[in-house]
């Protein structure tokens, strides 16, 4: 059985003289008169209107991600533009309409139409716009190539190790756990902090740590893990390379581009078991002292009083 195939529609939409920039991202299955996902983003950041051919559903989203936790997305724009699109998919009349643009391949006329609720909720501007029409496959849409092209096939290959990763160690692939709120920004991270990341199931061995390291739930949910920050280049403030210390044998590589991202920084909760016990270990002998010293004191200030009187 052949895979489902579904229109993958980008479009994106910048006024330059309100600095505003504009990206919608529409799935619709094949032969279906329904949309499946979508998202949309407006923000004065322009990378948000910037449209590469090859970037798949997910790299889209994961853009839009980034740039709204960053605290660069208007936000009231946003939710007046979602609701205008979701009350649009709503509509019989045009759902017929754009389903026969899609099938006739005139995207032309599918940039028009989505252009439509972009002057309608943020007003009759002169918008540049770009609409990009794909038939992709679920799979295709979940690609992330430019992690792909950044990491290369470097990834498991011991000759292309960086320094800071032993020989015979396994480097994967993973992403941050972002917490926009109480987070740690990127550019304020260093050597020896522990965050917390989600590993990627790209590739067998990755899916054999995830399963090694039991953090698969049974529904199929990957659940994030602690690990520690050996090595940070960020000569490219846009293209920023760190890697962590999952494990004694496996180590992670990811590169960001926004460098205003905050990460979740790992708690004592999230700490190996190992690593609570030396902790408290060390605590515990920090704290050692505290006892005899105090009774130390006590014995020395009644020496002290019962001189005093005999005198």
């Amino acid at each position: 059985m052949p895979d489902e195939q579904f229109y993958f529609i980008k479009f994106t939409a910048r006024d330059i003289p309100s600095k505003t920039n504009v990206m919608v991202v529409i799935t619709i299955p094949k032969g279906k008169n329904s949309v499946d996902k979508f998202d949309v983003l407006v923000s004065q950041n322009t990378e948000a209107s910037a449209m590469y051919s090859t970037d798949s559903f997910r790299e889209c989203m994961n853009k839009i991600q980034r740039i709204v936790l960053a605290g660069q997305g208007s936000q009231s724009s946003i939710h007046s533009l979602s609701n205008a699109y979701k009350l649009s998919f709503q509509s019989e009349s045009y759902m017929i309409e754009l389903l026969h643009y899609l099938e006739y391949s005139e995207d032309d006329k599918v940039k028009h139409l989505i252009e439509q609720n972009i002057h309608k909720v943020l007003g009759k501007a002169d918008y540049e716009c770009l609409c990009n029409v794909m038939l992709v496959t679920a799979e295709e849409m979940e690609v992330i190539g430019t992690q792909e092209d950044e990491l290369g096939d470097s990834l498991g290959n011991t000759e292309s190790l960086p320094d800071v990763v032993p020989p015979g160690s396994d480097l994967i692939k993973y992403q941050f756990v972002l917490s926009p709120v109480t987070g740690t920004v990127l550019t304020e991270l260093r050597l020896g902090d522990q965050i917390m990341i989600k590993l990627l199931e790209d590739n067998d061995k990755a899916k054999a740590i995830v399963g090694q390291m039991n953090l698969k739930d049974e529904a199929g949910n990957i659940h994030p893990c602690p690990a520690t920050i050996v090595s940070i280049d960020n000569e490219d403030i846009h293209k920023i390379e760190v890697i962590v210390k999952i494990n004694e044998t496996t180590f992670g590589r990811y590169i960001e581009e926004e460098p205003n991202v905050r990460v979740k920084m790992a708690e004592i909760s999230s700490l190996s078991r190992d690593e609570k016990i030396l902790r408290d270990a060390a605590l515990a002998k920090e704290k050692s002292w505290v006892v005899p010293a105090a009774v130390l004191i006590v014995i020395l200030a009644i020496l002290w009083i019962l001189v005093v009187f005999i005198l």
